[in-house]
């Protein structure tokens, strides 16, 4: 038997042998076949990991040793894996050794070598950023899982910190559980303790991980006493998690471990962020904390014993505290239940004060007051609830604000089900109860439709989004299910009910929902798709016939709004079912009347638009095609003839004015000049060229997107057959090269970016539908490669704005996830030209064209740049970074703005910080926490390291080079036990920036001051050098060292002060504010004559430092004398003054010739 080559072969092959009844000859040649496959998948892994298939490698193992047992065979494929002796193992071995640890064929010896490969392996695919990280971890995880009691490898935390600060999900879920199990050994899990809690800031989010982790298993209360580390420490550090956003899942994760091990100390904790929290602290917890806390009995026991019962239940709310209103609905909200077993009389007291009283609060309260009736509705009279639900409503259908709107569409499902509810257990639907239900829904549906049409936005958009949650869940033929707890029968029945009863009217809300479609004035983009979707879910209100006359009048009217309709009216048409021939005769006519407008278009555009346009007839072929798409498949060759046609003429008639390179360089101005000669050439006597220049224009586009719409819809169809038929294989492709003459010969923005989403979504159906050897897949690959090895094309400067870019990221972006060989492939091939020699200047120059490097570092810009890529792209990142550097000194100024821009977004992807510190309630601590290390830069980009660090070490440096690099280094903070990775470039490092602090530019001394900071770590190291900084602060001679010193300690007292709070084992802020204060003050009599400005810096630091306003030192450097002889910033001096709120006399203007 053959072993097969496909994939699926493969598998089939796999699970046919595992039936069969084999001889021995028999099956040591099936042996062989399948060695043949796992090296064959092996080989795939090679040539693209995104194409690998672990299930065929599992498979292939499993039956491989199946065989071997049911026939006594010698085992000679695998063995080599066990040999521990090899000084390296590929990342194919440990693909090898993870499906032998699936499929459970291996003694304890074996078991025994294996594991020790991988601990061996760990440290070192960590330390050097190796691709087979992920797949050591995976496979150390499954061997903790064949054996619990494993020990596992105690890695280093600086290589912790780096698998967690990696971008790609899967490698921090892996080491997170490596961690969990590494810690269930205590005396590991109490190391980690203690560094962290010691070394660590509250602000790093790794740090809450990390504590998570720890205590999957291990005791808070008995670390606490091993490490005599205070509890309130601890648990104000953590409650410091709560002002930072990036801090808030972290935090999550440690709050549900400790909740989950029943830590005595969690629950008063909660307690009283609870009951003396602020705001921030309440929301924060009840959204991110509340969910993931057991026991809440013993918590309710905790608050009540903190706030008696009449403080938060029996006495009146005062309406002036904000705060107090917060906090009382949130304690309300989270323990209804306790509440109301406790005392139904406080329960039902307080909440029909907060009915009353609702209106009153601010709106965040309000809001949580309807959750809280919501929530317990069946705590309430129905009566009452819909009564207080639909006045809220009514209140509430204008508020600006998206959050609010959605907030109460997402309790209307409750609101729905629950009357339901109510309603089915009704004996008799006469009753008073059914009276208010109808009166309800029907008081709601004529709000609803007083405002969906609306010319406010707010009051429109939730009319039609409530219209729409009515709709599915009570009065569609098919009610659907809105909720795990919906029962659709009981709303299907309250839906028959009130239709019954009158309450909607399905043909007269159709009709006004299809009046308020030809109003164009008032169309939001996501209100008219409402009004479509709930058109279609009331069809056959109105006859084909008429709608297809509506159609035809939509696609033919001059004006441009009421055209673009046209392809709304075709989705209602189409949503009633009309027969085939008339869709047939439709298409017919359109194709006709296409054919009549092309040919008068082309010979007086203006004209021609001013009673008609292009893209009305092209929007409906489109609309039918994606809906009936058998009923045009026959017209596909005419159609896309037409469509090229259009793009073709639209092309020419914009680079009418460039008479040089003809479309390839078309300016905006050429764009424009070309639109004047139109409209003067036009026997349409214009009496406004700027309105009929917009007219035209608007015109062109919406043409460009329509024709490029149905390129792509025409090109989805023409897929799966473009392999065996060359006539769909040509269509496809002038499908493709529709799109792309749009993309690569305009540059309006509408135009390119509308063509960019529809060669997106061909290429998603192509590399999902075909191999990479088919043709489609092929002509896509040629097409990105001709956007950077262009030979003859010119393309303008201000090309990269436009389609190029678009292309190739839409291209790269949308190719099937599983493959990536497109990304891959443009990827390589651009830091290939990049990393060649600089090109030397040719005619390109001179017509005002970007040289090739600057193009391909804007492609890369585009690529770094998207969200959806950022984990495909990433392990590029260094290569990529790397190739930008050696272009930031360019002398060519567009080759020095690409990698400018590159250079910048790659920063911002690699040192993203998310802290949120305005958030934080001590608005003093200005300072930016850093989650980024300088252990894990040098990880992930030691050439890149090295490179910047020697640039800046040398004689010739650029000033803006600098700029940049420190920009990009001040975002990175070294950590305690950093040192066995970081040595030698950290000394390097410290020596050059101390050294900046003395450079001529200003921006260079602030952001080395950052830099020198940010690379000493807080605990031990600066406040020593912050101490021997102010010891010689007022001795230096060079001004512009001096002003670094005073930025430093600046910034050293700022990271000190955010980094320490609650921090064990540190002298606090304020002793050590003492003893540089002290410092200053024995030094500050050798005040050298200094710059206004630097005195600004000055007393800045002193105010800092807690100086006495009135006090000696800050009254000699007031009244000190300056050197400054054209007296620059002496208006930023006394402004400096004036904030310090000191009350004294200013000093006399005296110059350095003054005093000498």
């Amino acid at each position: 038997m053959e072993a097969k080559t496909l994939k699926s072969s493969d598998i089939k092959y796999l699970e046919e042998i595992r039936k069969k009844t084999l001889g021995k000859d028999e099956a040591i040649q099936i042996l062989e076949h399948i060695k043949d496959i796992i090296d064959k998948e092996l080989c795939n892994y090679d040539k693209n990991p995104k194409v690998f298939n672990l299930l065929i490698i599992n498979l292939a193992t499993r039956t491989y040793f199946e065989i071997v047992k049911k026939y006594d065979i010698i085992e000679n494929y695998f063995h080599r894996i066990y040999d521990i002796s090899k000084s390296h193992l590929g990342i194919k071995d440990f693909l090898i050794i993870q499906s032998l640890l699936q499929s459970n064929h291996f003694n304890q010896l074996e078991f025994e070598s294996m594991r020790l490969l991988c601990h061996e392996a760990l440290g070192k695919a960590v330390d050097k950023n190796h691709s087979s990280l992920l797949i050591i971890m995976r496979c150390l995880n499954l061997c903790c899982k064949k054996s619990p009691d494993l020990e596992m490898p105690t890695l280093r935390l600086d290589q912790i910190y780096f698998c967690l600060q990696c971008g790609q999900n899967s490698i921090k879920d892996e080491v997170l559980h490596l961690l969990n199990n590494s810690c269930l050994n205590k005396a590991t899990a109490l190391a980690y303790f203690v560094h962290i809690v010691k070394f660590w800031p509250w602000t790093n989010r790794n740090k809450l991980y990390i504590l998570g982790s720890i205590f999957t298993r291990n005791s808070l209360e008995e670390f606490l006493l091993l490490t005599d580390y205070d509890k309130k420490d601890f648990l104000n550090g953590l409650r410091m998690s709560l002002y930072h956003k990036n801090l808030l899942a972290p935090s999550q994760c440690l709050i549900k471990k400790l909740s989950d091990r029943a830590s005595d100390h969690i629950l008063p904790f909660i307690a009283d962020v609870l009951t003396k929290g602020s705001e921030i602290e309440i929301r924060n917890l009840y959204a991110h904390w509340i969910p993931y806390v057991c026991k809440k009995d013993q918590l309710f026991q905790i608050i009540q014993q903190i706030l008696k019962e009449v403080d938060y239940i029996q006495s009146e709310s005062n309406l002036e505290d904000n705060l107090s209103d917060y906090r009382s609905i949130i304690l309300l909200s989270t323990f209804s239940k306790h509440v109301f077993n406790l005392s139904k009389l406080y329960f039902f007291k307080f909440s029909t004060e907060l009915l009353t009283n609702c209106f009153q609060f601010n709106l965040e309260v309000q809001l949580h007051i309807f959750a809280f009736i919501v929530d317990n509705l069946e705590n309430f009279a129905i009566e009452d609830s819909l009564e207080f639900i639909y006045h809220f409503i009514e209140s509430h259908i204008s508020v600006e604000s998206s959050h609010f709107r959605n907030s109460i569409f997402a309790k209307m499902p409750a609101v729905i089900n629950y009357t339901a509810k109510i309603f089915a257990r009704l004996g008799e639907p006469s009753s008073s109860s059914a009276a208010s239900i109808t009166k309800f829904f029907k008081q709601l549906q004529e709000l609803c439709e007083k405002n969906m049409n609306n010319t406010l936005y707010q009051p429109k958009i939730f009319s039609l989004k409530m219209i729409e949650i009515l709709m599915n869940s009570l009065y569609i033929d098919s009610v659907k299910k809105n909720a795990k707890s919906c029962q659709i029968s009981e709303n299907g029945k309250l839906g028959s009910f009130l239709k019954r009863r009158n309450v909607i009217n399905a043909t007269e809300m159709w009709k006004s929902l299809y009046v308020s479609l030809e109003d164009t004035t008032t169309a939001f983009e996501d209100s008219r798709e409402t009004t479509l979707n709930l058109m279609q879910l009331m069809p056959g209100q109105a006859p084909n016939n008429s709608m297809i006359e509506m159609c035809k009048t939509m696609f033919s009217s001059p004006d441009i709004d009421k055209c673009n309709l046209s392809s709304i009216y075709a989705t209602i048409l189409l949503q009633n079912d009309p027969s085939s021939e008339d869709i047939c005769l439709l298409v017919h006519d359109i194709i006709v009347r296409l054919g009549a407008s092309i040919k008068s278009f082309n010979e007086d555009p203006l004209l021609a638009c001013k009673s008609g346009h292009l893209f009305g007839y092209i929007s409906v072929l489109d609309t039918i095609a994606k809906s009936r798409a058998d009923l045009i498949l026959k017209s596909i060759s005419k159609i896309l003839c037409i469509s090229e046609a259009i793009v073709n003429t639209i092309l020419d008639m914009l680079s009418l004015s460039n008479t040089t390179y003809k479309q390839y360089n078309v300016t905006f101005e050429d764009m424009d000049q070309s639109l004047e000669m139109l409209i003067a050439r036009s026997e349409y006597i214009s009496e406004n060229h700027e309105d009929d220049r917009k007219f035209l224009i608007t015109s062109f586009w919406f043409s460009l997107r329509a024709c490029s719409d149905i390129a792509s819809t025409l090109g989805c169809f023409l897929i799966k057959t473009s392999e065996t038929s060359d006539d769909d294989w040509k269509c496809l492709r002038a499908c493709l090269q529709i799109i792309e003459s749009i993309l690569i010969h305009t540059r309006h923005k509408g135009a390119t970016e509308a063509a960019g989403s529809s060669i997106g979504q061909l290429t998603k159906n192509i590399t999902l539908q075909l191999p990479t050897s088919s043709r489609a897949y092929s002509f896509l690959c040629t097409r990105v490669q001709c956007l950077y090895q262009l030979e003859d094309n010119f393309i303008s400067t201000s090309r990269r704005g436009a389609g190029f870019s678009i292309m190739i990221l839409h291209i790269v972006k949308n190719e099937n996830k599983r493959s990536g060989y497109i990304l891959e492939k443009a990827v390589t091939d651009l830091l290939k030209i990049l990393n060649l020699q600089p090109f030397e200047a040719n005619d390109h120059d001179k017509a005002n064209c970007d040289r090739i490097e600057a193009l391909v570092l804007h492609y890369l810009c585009v690529l770094v740049k998207d969200a959806e890529i950022k984990e495909a792209i990433s392990p590029y990142y260094s290569e990529i970074l790397m190739a930008t550097v050696k272009y930031i000194d360019s002398a060519e100024w567009t080759t020095y703005n690409a990698s400018l821009q590159l250079f910048s977004s790659l920063v911002n992807k690699i040192t993203a910080q998310r802290s949120q510190c305005g958030q934080c309630e001590d608005r003093t601590l200005n300072w930016e926490p850093s989650d980024i290390t300088f252990s894990y830069i040098l990880r992930k980009f030691p050439i890149v390291c090295d490179y910047i660090l020697s640039y800046c070490l040398s004689k010739k440096t650029s000033t803006k080079s600098l700029l940049l690099y420190l920009g990009f280094l001040q975002k990175v903070e070294y950590l305690h036990g950093d040192e066995t990775s970081t040595a030698s470039f950290m000394q390097s490092f410290r020596q050059l920036t101390w050294n900046l602090l003395s450079h001529q530019c200003e921006k260079i001394r602030k952001l080395a001051s950052t830099c020198f900071v940010r690379a000493h770590e807080f605990t031990h190291e600066l406040p020593l050098i912050l101490l021997q900084i102010s010891a010689i602060l007022f001795k230096v001679k060079n001004e512009n060292f001096l002003e670094g010193l005073i930025l430093t300690l600046k910034d050293g007292c700022l990271k000190i002060k955010h980094e320490s709070r609650f921090m064990p084992n540190i002298d606090s802020y304020d002793y050590l504010m003492g003893q540089i204060r002290n410092v200053i003050e024995s030094n500050c009599r050798q005040i050298k004559p200094w710059k206004f400005y630097t005195l600004c810096k000055l007393l800045d630091l002193l105010l800092l430092l807690n100086f006495d306003q009135k006090g000696v030192v800050i009254k000699n450097v007031i009244k000190w004398k300056t050197n400054d002889k054209y007296c620059i910033g002496y208006d930023l001096w006394l402004n400096c003054i004036d904030n310090s709120t000191v009350r004294l006399k200013y000093p006399p203007l005296i110059t350095w010739s003054d005093a000498s």
